[in-house]
């Protein structure tokens, strides 16, 4: 018998060490030989698919959901805003000092703020004018607060303001600057009509309820009492 060559060898495959065929051939019938267990055991259960599907479909409708969840709370809280915000000076709103102001407790300085003449400019300039007389004192009142203070639109020319935690002896100066900054002011198109403010300042203390001491402030201002821990300006 004659020795076999290394071409024959080769060309028979009996002695091949090529193994790249084998390997093919094993990929193609053991498709799934490097999956873990569980999920060869998955894939082989009979529906497999259609629970594939139905979970894809409830991980969309999840996220959907979150998605609405999160524009309804976008609109809900647009609209409490403008629930609880006046449409003109963009100050909190009588709604809103009903509603939740009402109920707050000191220590605070309060303090309601009337705007001299509005009457006289309204009837002047008409009520365009007066809206933006309006409008501008509520922003050079901005100016001199925080944040964290409230500002409300009271009535018609009406403005009430919350300091909570002011000292007293800083509460004074603070209405004093309040009032110099809209003496400053000059309300765009007018600048002939000179703005003014009439103040009248009470302390809250923890034991006062809200409405007194918007009573004694609104008292204060109408009596034309010099300002002492609580009176007009």
């Amino acid at each position: 018998m004659s020795p076999v060559t290394g071409t024959q060898a080769v060309s028979s495959g009996a002695y091949s060490t090529n193994t790249a065929p084998f390997a093919s051939s094993f990929r193609k019938t053991c498709p799934s030989s490097s999956r873990p267990a569980s999920q060869r055991r998955l894939a082989s259960t009979p529906g497999w698919g259609f629970l594939l599907r139905m979970m894809q479909q409830m991980e969309e409708q999840k996220t959907q959901f979150a998605q609405t969840t999160a524009r309804n709370m976008e609109k809900e809280e647009r609209y409490r805003q403008r629930l609880n915000h006046d449409a003109l000076t963009g100050t909190y709103n009588r709604r809103y000092y009903e509603d939740v102001v009402r109920n707050n407790i000191g220590p605070a300085g309060i303090a309601l703020m009337d705007i001299d003449d509005f009457k006289i400019c309204n009837d002047t300039y008409g009520h365009h004018a007066g809206d933006l007389a309006l409008e501008t004192v509520a922003k050079a009142i901005r100016s001199c607060i925080r944040e964290t203070d409230l500002l409300i639109r009271y009535g018609g020319d009406e403005f009430l303001l919350v300091l909570p935690g002011i000292p007293a002896d800083y509460f004074k100066v603070k209405l004093e600057q309040i009032r110099t900054a809209v003496q400053q002011t000059v309300v765009p198109g007018y600048p002939h009509f000179r703005l003014s403010l009439s103040i009248g300042g009470a302390l809250q203390t923890l034991a006062d309820p809200m409405e007194n001491v918007v009573r004694r402030a609104d008292f204060a201002g109408a009596a034309g009492y010099q300002y002492a821990g609580h009176g007009r300006l």
